[in-house]
């Protein structure tokens, strides 16, 4: 469960969905990938909400999620494998390495071009290699 307050007006669902309202998600995490969440709101009101319509003011479970970031970046600077794919004009298609974290292998592929430019720019910063596909 993560404390999460609601950032949207979804009073056309439930007259106490006002912005502001906390509340705790129910058996679901937001590192999963899930669209929505089930919110259990302090009001007694139940929704499936977009996780972009919530913000989460869990401290612990920030916390948390920080130095998981913290650890992952670290990581990645000893990547390996490091490929970029571009189209035929150049355009970014996706960027695929490996790395390991807490004694696991992990092999990672990105789509998203904002991300994976800068994922390409931060390890080139960090002097490894990054070949173009």
């Amino acid at each position: 469960m993560v404390h999460v307050k609601l950032l949207d007006d979804l009073m056309r669902y439930d007259n106490r969905l006002t912005v502001g309202q906390e509340g705790y998600t129910i058996d679901t995490i937001p590192d999963r990938g899930d669209a929505f969440a089930t919110v259990r709101f302090n009001n007694g009101a139940c929704l499936d909400v977009l996780w972009k319509g919530l913000e989460i003011i869990d401290k612990e479970y920030l916390e948390e999620r920080k130095e998981k970031e913290n650890s992952k970046r670290e990581a990645l600077k000893k990547a390996k494998n490091v490929q970029v794919k571009r189209g035929p004009r150049g355009g970014f298609k996706y960027i695929s390495y490996e790395y390991e974290l807490d004694g696991k292998r992990h092999s990672n592929c990105n789509g998203n071009r904002i991300e994976g430019e800068e994922l390409c720019d931060f390890f080139k910063s960090n002097g490894i290699e990054v070949k173009e596909i």
